[in-house]
């Protein structure tokens, strides 16, 4: 069924915003007598990142591989985190913490766990994010150990 074909609901073309829709849709919901809760989150807008010409060249030029214009927040939020935190300047690394601050950037290391950084950056970022010194120790040791199931892999022979 279509929305349009709802009763109470107005058409497409006369929603201007996603309040329209949420009071449509709190209307239908009440329309029903139900008690389900409607609520409208609007979309996150992407904002795109400065113009090439205006980014830093330390961060430029970490964007080699793609096209700067294309690149949005949030959308590419932990590709730039990643590809600076990793293989950035300090200059990348001041314009990354000026754009996004520092609990963003902390936030991204604890959810991947650190996956793109090396032991010693790990522990670099610990220091400057404040990150709890046991969670970066496992990421590390977890690394560690994982290294070794190559090592205890098991090879097909005769077949």
């Amino acid at each position: 069924m279509e929305l349009t074909s709802l009763p109470g609901l107005p058409s497409t073309s006369s929603w201007t915003s996603g309040t329209a829709i949420a009071e449509a849709a709190a209307g239908l919901v009440r329309g029903h007598g139900s008690q389900m809760a409607v609520s409208y989150s609007p979309r996150v807008t992407e904002n795109p990142l400065p113009a090439a010409a205006e980014l830093p060249s330390a961060v430029s030029d970490l964007l080699w591989d793609v096209a700067p214009g294309e690149v949005r927040l949030p959308r590419h939020r932990d590709f730039l985190i990643g590809r600076i935190l990793a293989r950035g300047t300090w200059a990348a690394v001041q314009w990354l913490r000026r754009e996004l601050g520092d609990a963003e950037i902390a936030e991204y290391v604890q959810r991947t766990r650190g996956r793109l950084l090396s032991p010693r950056q790990l522990r670099f970022w610990e220091l400057v994010l404040g990150l709890d010194e046991n969670a970066v120790s496992g990421w590390i040791a977890e690394r560690r150990d994982g290294s070794k199931l190559w090592d205890r892999r098991e090879t097909r022979s005769g077949a």
